[in-house]
């Protein structure tokens, strides 16, 4: 009898379509996830890691099969106060960071101004990525010019380092410069990252030596009402 009520207790829980992370922003499974993701545990480690004033510009959280993220080849995406992932989920792990990673382009929207206004961030960025370039050039890589000083998302760069490269031979040249080599792609992608590293890897220190600017930024976001 106890193990019927167990599986019954554990079907019912999987079969859960609604949920809430801190009481006020409700979370919408549209399509199931995998039997052995838990979108309970997955919430309770977003609580348990996230200071809810990040939360402030997320009303929603749906996950599931989202045509604007099939269109754009993305697994999630932060789109006018809601985040949208898909349900294609290996793990708990990978469905809390997908959600952490766009929890850090909302933020980077409401601070937009402290994070970019006085051009510091960008700065930093554009230096580690014209050294990345020029790395890839010295090593017989044929780098498009006009990729140099852009700052925003470029798919032909991401598809330049991922596709025509690969990332087994990107990722030697971004050690020490990028946290990743997707924080090359973009200054939005540069924060996202080092948010990511600062509360999903807890490492704060890494992140300060990798990218002092943005570590400076973040610890002064960590701070409500600041």
């Amino acid at each position: 009898m106890n193990k019927y009520i167990k599986n019954s207790h554990k079907k019912a829980l999987s079969e859960r379509k609604e949920f809430t992370l801190f009481g006020t922003i409700g979370v919408f499974i549209k399509d199931p996830l995998p039997q052995d993701v838990s979108m309970t545990d997955v919430i309770m480690d977003l609580e348990d890691t996230i200071p809810p004033h990040f939360l402030y510009q997320v009303e929603t959280i749906l996950i599931g099969q989202i045509k604007e993220l099939k269109d754009r080849g993305v697994r999630g995406a932060y789109l006018d106060g809601g985040i949208y992932v898909t349900n294609e989920q290996p793990s708990d792990d990978q469905l809390f960071e997908d959600i952490v990673h766009e929890v850090a382009h909302s933020v980077e929207k409401m601070f937009e101004y402290e994070l970019y206004a006085d051009g510091l961030v960008e700065k930093e960025y554009i230096g580690k990525k014209i050294r990345f370039l020029d790395l890839l050039s010295a090593n017989g890589v044929n780098v498009p010019n006009r990729l140099r000083y852009e700052t925003e998302y470029s798919k032909m760069f991401d598809e330049f380092l991922f596709y025509q490269i690969g990332y087994e031979k990107v990722a030697p040249f971004t050690e020490g410069l990028f946290l990743t080599p997707y924080a090359s792609v973009s200054v939005s992608e540069y924060f996202a990252t080092a948010f990511e590293h600062y509360f999903v890897e807890s490492n704060p220190e890494y992140v300060k030596k990798i990218c002092p600017t943005l570590y400076n930024k973040i610890i002064e976001f960590e701070k409500p009402g600041e």
